[in-house]
């Protein structure tokens, strides 16, 4: 009996010590021989310290995970030399062309062994799992990798092709296997207006009354009651398109006045067209803002985030009527924005949709308010991207052109 008791507190013992190592010493995670099955080439180095590393690759187990399925991904990371102080790894999942769909961020081995701690000349093995998400479209999901410290990423330097300018690393494009579900993007149905629509402001014409509402939710796609809600009508004709944004607004104030100016930092509404292409296309894409007092942004893209131009001008016009008073304590009832939005000067549109055309829409709206002696704020949209950018532009809308109301 008392042999057995020693025996077992050997092997009690015998755990502890290897947990304890698992916890503690950086040869359980480090790997000789390394040929990942996608390999890199990247340089990061540390910015203002002298940390520099190689990723060398990443191996994924399965190479081909279908949607909903976990996929167990492993990154090896060379120290030439030690970071400064300790970094998390970032993992990004895009969409080929753009659109993030997973996010898998996290302290690197387990978080056991901090960078600050990296040996020189080592390689150790990171590895993690990922959930492939469910509605995940199409058949291909990229892998971004890189690592940070609250806003501070370290730089990168790999071959064309292999980084996207943003210090983020492309370290694998996985095969994603299953059919892709239908998606769930929203529908806006366009209608033409009868007769003239002036950007006043108010409303009025009769076609507005006709045209589909549109309304917002929050943009993280979580079920919260909206504080501040928004309805948008968009209606066509063959030269222009029309936009009427009513807001409720208890607080309407203005920082801005010049035209460009970054009035995305406060109280505004946007538009986010991408003409003459369906889903699952990405771009090009113009944005068109407006403010409460009808200060102007428009910029134009080629993907993503890529290729911005803000010299880009829609020449849109843009009529705002205030129900309330602006930059004071009165309590405030809303504000109207109303534009007309020339075809002729939306990037890639050589003229007018007719019924039956289809393009790509989103619609956001970003509402300040004070919340005791802070400024808190409201961010809305018609298809939520349930991702913190606005430019995510795998789940903009669909916006198809129809007849006359009743037609």
């Amino acid at each position: 009996m008392v042999r057995r008791l020693l025996l077992l507190l050997a092997l009690v013992a015998s755990f502890a010590s290897f947990g304890c190592k698992q916890e503690t010493d950086p040869s359980y995670f480090r790997r000789s021989n390394v040929a990942p099955r996608f390999r890199s080439q990247a340089i990061l180095r540390e910015r203002g310290g002298s940390g520099e590393l190689e990723y060398l690759g990443l191996d994924a187990s399965p190479e081909s995970p279908a949607r909903g399925e976990s996929v167990t991904l492993t990154h090896y990371w060379k120290v030439r030399r030690p970071p400064s102080s300790n970094y998390d790894v970032f993992v990004h999942g895009d969409l080929p062309g753009g659109g993030r769909v997973l996010v898998a961020d996290h302290a690197p081995l387990l978080g056991r062994f901090p960078t600050e701690r990296w040996i020189a000349g080592d390689v150790y093995a990171d590895e993690q799992r990922v959930h492939v998400p469910d509605d995940l479209q199409g058949s291909a999901l990229e892998i971004w990798v890189g690592l940070f410290q609250k806003d501070l990423r370290f730089t990168v330097e790999a071959p064309p092709g292999a980084s996207d300018g943003r210090d983020r690393i492309k370290a694998a494009t996985l095969s994603i296997g299953g059919a892709a579900p239908k998606d769930d993007l929203p529908i806006a149905n366009i209608t033409r207006a009868e007769g003239a629509i002036v950007a006043d402001g108010k409303l009025d014409e009769v076609s507005w009354q006709k045209a589909e509402v549109l309304e917002f939710k929050d943009t993280m796609g979580r079920d919260v009651p909206t504080r501040f809600p928004t309805k948008l009508r968009l209606l066509y004709d063959d030269q222009n398109l029309y936009v009427g944004f009513e807001s409720v607004d208890h607080d309407i104030t203005e920082r801005f006045k010049d035209r460009d100016d970054p009035i995305y930092d406060h109280e505004t509404v946007e538009l986010f067209i991408m003409p003459k292409v369906i889903a699952p296309a990405l771009g090009p894409y113009v944005e068109l803002q407006a403010s409460p007092t009808g200060v102007i942004f428009d910029a134009s893209f080629d993907g993503p985030r890529q290729g911005m131009n803000k010299a880009y001008g829609a020449d849109q016009i843009v009529g705002t009527v205030l129900d309330g008073t602006l930059n004071d304590d009165v309590a405030d009832r809303g504000w109207v924005s109303e534009w007309v939005v020339p075809f002729a000067k939306i990037r890639g549109v050589d003229q007018g949709p007719k019924p039956g055309d289809e393009w790509r829409l989103n619609a956001f709206r970003i509402e300040k308010y004070k919340q005791g002696d802070q400024l808190a704020g409201e961010y809305t949209a018609w298809s939520p991207p349930k991702v913190g950018d606005f430019h995510a532009v795998a789940r903009f809308g669909r916006m198809k052109f129809l007849g006359a109301p009743g037609g």
